[in-house]
């Protein structure tokens, strides 16, 4: 018990001194709920196969607001997609207007960082997710977009969040804010990068309005010494469209939450996820989707990758409301293992509690197809090209569903890296 409240402790720090003044009070009160749950720990259901000692054995302190420079131009161009027309960049959770670009954004785009805008509403403070809580309580900066009504924003704009454990093991915690108007349509990145030892949480929330469009990729790429904690949450209105796309590769241990409600009929959600991970790493995704109301439409399709004696969870719910008739859910996890001390948990679920609904979920593990592996061989392809070519076979459903060009050939290049890391762990 002594440790827990030691723990605790820790990761709140010794006082508020970040962020701005208009979060000092919920900031106290989000402390003392944070106090009240303690740190997470493998006992709990919702961590059962994913134990949080990876994270509580960094002993990570809250990243300081000061003094933050480690971050160059040169290592931001290699962050950046091909496609992006504009970006914000934060180092250590803190925002580096020095490497952001935002000269030209169209009229009725509203991008800024969190901390020096207006007082924003961020909706309860959570009474269950601990991480969510902490965040609640120790960010020190983020993104604050609003799109208003009609507006279609053409260009790609990418959020750049960096961890940095060089002299110190810090933890990081960014909150953003997306907000999009009637008939509104964004492109966004967000990209977590690192180096070192350090530990990110973030959360992410979002607002869909009426006939709005959000396409969404996040890509995890940190460090693989680092951990990662991210919730991202989204309320959808009448005939509203997500399309999120989640690329999972960095971290010795990243859990993704990503919390979907369907609020207004004919809307859509679609929830990719790749993870590849190998070595001792664990990812870990955990996504609920709620039907809360009639004739709107969601679908999980979510693909691991994993070797040496990598572990990775997915556990994918599907709430369908007693009014929301007309529901079409769809969820499949498919898990491919590179090695015998690899393993996965997987657990699909539906709670239905309408009765005119099409609902549906699935999960398969395998290995490599020896057959195909042969086959190629047969047919002159080294065993070592014959296997990466099944690979990239295997990932390439959701890499293609990728929104541009620039984003699939920058994907495929990460997967050639690890694939080819894999490769060199094996010799």
């Amino acid at each position: 018990m002594i440790e827990v409240m030691e723990q605790t402790e820790l990761y709140l720090g010794a006082e508020i001194t970040r962020g701005p003044a208009w979060s000092t009070e919920r900031r106290q009160s989000a402390r003392k709920r944070f106090r009240e749950l303690g740190v997470p720990h493998g006992r709990q259901e919702s961590w059962r196969f994913t134990n949080p000692r990876k994270i509580t054995a960094l002993e990570a302190v809250p990243a300081a607001a000061e003094g933050v420079a480690n971050l160059t131009a040169e290592r931001v161009a290699e962050y950046l997609l091909p496609d992006t027309a504009w970006s914000l960049v934060f180092d250590n959770g803190i925002f580096r207007a020095d490497l952001s670009s935002r000269d030209g954004m169209p009229e009725g785009v509203h991008i800024e960082p969190l901390a020096s805008g207006e007082p924003a509403e961020l909706g309860d403070i959570e009474n269950s997710h601990a991480f969510t809580t902490l965040n609640d309580a120790m960010w020190t900066d983020g993104v604050s977009v609003r799109v208003d009504d009609g507006v279609v924003v053409e260009g790609l704009i990418q959020f750049i969040f960096t961890g940095d454990g060089d002299g110190g093991t810090p933890a990081v915690h960014t909150r953003n804010l997306i907000k999009l108007g009637a008939g509104a349509k964004l492109n966004l990145v967000e990209s977590y990068r690192g180096r070192g030892v350090y530990w990110t949480n973030a959360v992410t929330d979002v607002d869909l309005g009426e006939n709005a469009e959000l396409t969404h990729f996040f890509q995890q790429l940190e460090s693989e010494q680092a951990c990662h904690t991210s919730r991202f949450r989204v309320t959808q209105s009448p005939a509203s469209t997500l399309n999120t796309h989640n690329l999972l590769i960095g971290g010795d241990l990243a859990r993704r939450d990503i919390d979907i409600a369907l609020v207004g009929e004919g809307a859509h959600a679609g929830i990719d996820g790749l993870y590849v991970v190998h070595d001792t790493q664990l990812s870990d995704m955990h996504i609920t989707v709620d039907h809360a109301v009639p004739e709107c439409t969601s679908e999980q399709y979510i693909k691991g990758i994993l070797d040496n004696k990598s572990r990775g969870v997915f556990c994918g719910r599907v709430i369908v409301a007693q009014d929301a008739q007309k529901t079409d859910a769809r969820q499949t996890n498919r898990n491919l293992l590179l090695s015998d001390d690899a393993h996965v948990n997987t657990m699909p679920q539906l709670e239905i509690y309408a009765d005119d609904v099409k609902c549906a979920h699935g999960a398969t593990t395998g290995q490599l197809d020896r057959d195909a592996l042969f086959y190629l061989q047969s047919r002159g392809v080294d065993e070592v090209a014959a296997r990466d070519l099944l690979l990239f076979a295997f990932a390439n459903e959701l890499i293609d569903r990728l929104p541009s060009e620039g984003i699939r050939e920058h994907a495929e290049a990460f997967l050639e890296h690890r694939f080819h890391s894999a490769r060199q762990l094996g010799e």
